[in-house]
């Protein structure tokens, strides 16, 4: 009996120690406007995790069968079942294979019909229900069909210049609408379900650039960069939507009614571009402010992975790990850039030594903390 006390006692103590350990990350935490805003520092409470990705599917050939040949894949996606979709933005469709990787069919073409589309300006994803939504961005139309590519229905937005697309477990359909007001880029997100009938505009956000900084001896100049916008959402499973803006490390979190829940985010200092020109007869560029980029997922925890570039000179793709809460959990960085998770697999578009691309399927294994 007074051996199991003395264990409990011990784990009482480790569970203490830890705790505190814990308790001491500095988070910072304050109301702003009524919002909560949570602020990480720059370096993240567990440290930095290395993981394995298991390589367990290749898809895609140089030559031989056109069904496993992409001309220019450029998203690829997995339903409940373990179907993988891939988009051919180049071949106007998208390409289903099941879960061993053997070709299913193609779905859609280019055209003006029920079910096909009128260029490979799209996006798509797969509802929980295993039916495939696509926007065709050149239409302004959504399109879906049934798990076997058959045509259900379609419809029309107001308007034009819509862009990505996300679904969540209620088959609800979020997408983005971008336009110019006084001068500056913005953009709208909307949510409509699936009849077509819009249930909620989140109102309007900024479209924030990278910044590039100019120096000489004699003067300084900033300037935007039109090469990549950098304000990016995603909308988790629940339904709720999370927006970050490329100027400043802070992603914004808001419930299905629309509020804005909370902020959270980390100190992030100016990094070097990786074009900085250090010729004494050029202007210096100094720095590119984009802090975050676009390729965002969620982890089977809800945990949200944010690639952000990187003050290393690293060929790995960087990806910084939030608790749903907010909390910068760790760091780590992939060998590829995930495009897509799903059931504990994550998807990638890879160019092969020979120059054509493939889709690979990893088992994604933490093996603990790295140096």
């Amino acid at each position: 009996m007074r051996y199991f006390k003395t264990i409990l006692i011990i784990n009482l103590l480790l569970l203490v120690i830890s705790c505190s350990e814990k308790s001491g990350y500095p988070l910072r935490t304050e109301i702003i406007d009524g919002v909560k805003v949570i602020t990480n520092p720059e370096y993240p409470r567990d440290g930095q995790f290395t993981y394995q990705l298991e390589e367990e599917l290749i898809i895609g050939e140089k030559e031989g069968d056109e069904n496993y040949m992409f001309n220019q894949p450029q998203s690829v996606k997995a339903s409940e079942d373990g179907s993988i979709y891939v988009l051919d933005w180049r071949d106007i469709c998208i390409k289903a294979y099941d879960r061993q990787g053997k070709y299913q069919r193609t779905i859609g073409r280019q055209g003006q019909g029920p079910g096909e589309f009128s260029s490979g300006f799209l996006y798509f994803d797969i509802s929980s229900d295993g039916k495939i939504y696509i926007m065709d961005c050149r239409n302004s139309c959504v399109i879906i069909m049934d798990k076997d590519g058959a045509f259900i229905h379609s419809f029309r937005l107001p308007g034009r210049l819509f862009e990505e697309m996300k679904t969540d477990k209620d088959n609800f359909i979020y997408f983005e609408r971008t336009f110019t007001d006084e001068e500056m880029r913005k953009m709208s997100i909307h949510r409509y379900n699936s009849n077509g009938d819009e249930i909620l505009n989140y109102g309007t956000f900024k479209i924030v650039q990278p910044v590039i900084q100019r120096r000489t001896k004699t003067s300084s100049s900033s300037t935007t960069s039109r090469l990549a916008a950098t304000t990016v959402w995603t909308v988790d499973q629940e339904g709720k939507l999370y927006v970050g803006f490329g100027d400043k490390y802070q992603i914004g979190v808001y419930n299905p009614n629309g509020s804005l829940s909370f902020k959270f985010g980390r100190d992030y200092p100016p990094i070097l571009s990786r074009n900085y020109d250090d010729n004494p007869l050029h202007p210096k560029y100094v720095g590119v402010f984009n802090v975050i980029t676009r390729h965002w997922f969620f982890d089977e925890a809800g945990n949200l992975w944010i690639e952000t570039p990187s003050k290393e000179d690293i060929e790995e793709i960087v990806y910084d790990i939030f608790s749903p809460e907010g909390i910068y959990l760790k760091r780590t960085c992939l060998k590829y850039r995930i495009l897509h998770f799903k059931n504990g697999k994550a998807y990638s578009i890879v160019t092969t030594n020979e120059g054509f691309k493939v889709v690979k399927r990893f088992r994604m294994i933490e093996q603990g903390k790295g140096t």
